[in-house]
């Protein structure tokens, strides 16, 4: 019998750092050093990295044979953005999406994810509870998001300290016919799907007007502290105030109709009615929205 050294395979750490939906956008090794990075269009299509077998989009595995991503359930197609079968979770009544069972996340998926290829599960909910309190440190009506994760007026008391007139237009964008959503994520996809950096490229929030009116609004969640006051003097704009600039300098305009058409202008009238914000300085080329192209539209903090 002859007795020779065991070979043994040698262990490597590998780490993946993910967006809210699971989709692994920077991989590291076991030193915490960078080996890769990644990027995907909303309906998973690679456009920076991506491609191999393993983990992938929203998390699942990528098969680089197929260019499909396994789902548990089924296999999704990145290129077209649906499920190559039905969903086995059959036709839900009340659910409108679920005529169509070949869709993936109801359509949406900037705000949904499908976990198992079977049940569409919203990412925002673990995001709904600072984005209330965002909302309701400036406004005087009171809102907080139900179960289907949608922002509805409360009975609470009035906020003595926030403004009315955001109130007015975050009740314009409940009562809208077009698809509002609002989210908190250093990165957020531009009108033409591309990742970007929202403190880095849009000053800590930014407003996606897409192609089919829908609009989409994200904020950092961090404060912005190179805005100047009528004064010169630093603004105070805190991720509640920020918010605030996008929903009634961009998002309201864009779903119910134009205001002043200038984007600072209306944040200042909010800004009026809530103590301590001050008022910002005038950018006169700060339009509150443009022309909607075939990709969409982007305005920024």
């Amino acid at each position: 019998m002859c007795l020779t050294p065991s070979a043994y395979a040698q262990e490597k750490v590998t780490y993946f750092y993910t967006d809210p939906r699971g989709t692994p956008l920077t991989e590291t090794d076991g030193n915490g050093a960078t080996t890769a990075i990644f990027d995907y269009k909303p309906y998973g299509t690679a456009v920076l990295g991506g491609g191999l077998s393993g983990p992938g989009f929203s998390g699942h595995f990528n098969d680089d044979d197929t260019a499909l991503v396994y789902m548990q359930a089924r296999y999704f197609d990145p290129s077209i953005g649906r499920f190559l079968s039905i969903d086995p979770a059959g036709f839900l009544p009340g659910n409108i999406f679920s005529f169509n069972r070949n869709a993936y996340t109801n359509n949406n998926p900037l705000t949904n994810i499908d976990l198992d290829g079977r049940v569409v599960t919203s990412v925002h909910s673990s995001n709904n509870v600072n984005l209330a309190a965002d909302i309701n440190a400036n406004s005087a009506t009171q809102f907080a998001f139900d179960k289907n994760d949608q922002l509805v007026a409360t009975t609470a008391p009035i906020n003595p300290n926030g403004s009315s007139y955001y109130s007015s237009k975050l009740v314009g964008m409940i009562n809208a016919s077009t698809s509002n959503v609002a989210d908190i994520s250093s990165t957020a996809p531009d009108a033409n799907g591309v990742i970007v950096d929202v403190d880095r490229d849009s000053g800590g929030g930014m407003t996606v007007l897409r192609a089919d009116g829908s609009v989409a609004i994200t904020i950092s969640g961090n404060a912005n502290t190179s805005l100047k006051d009528i004064s010169g003097g630093q603004l105070r704009d805190t991720p509640a105030d920020i918010l605030t600039h996008e929903i009634v300098g961009h998002g309201a305009p864009m779903t119910i109709g134009m205001d002043s058409g200038n984007a600072v202008i209306n944040e200042n009238e909010a800004r009026a009615q809530i103590p301590g914000a001050g008022q910002r300085a005038p950018e006169p080329n700060h339009v509150e929205s443009k022309a909607i192209t075939d990709c969409g539209m982007l305005c920024t903090h």
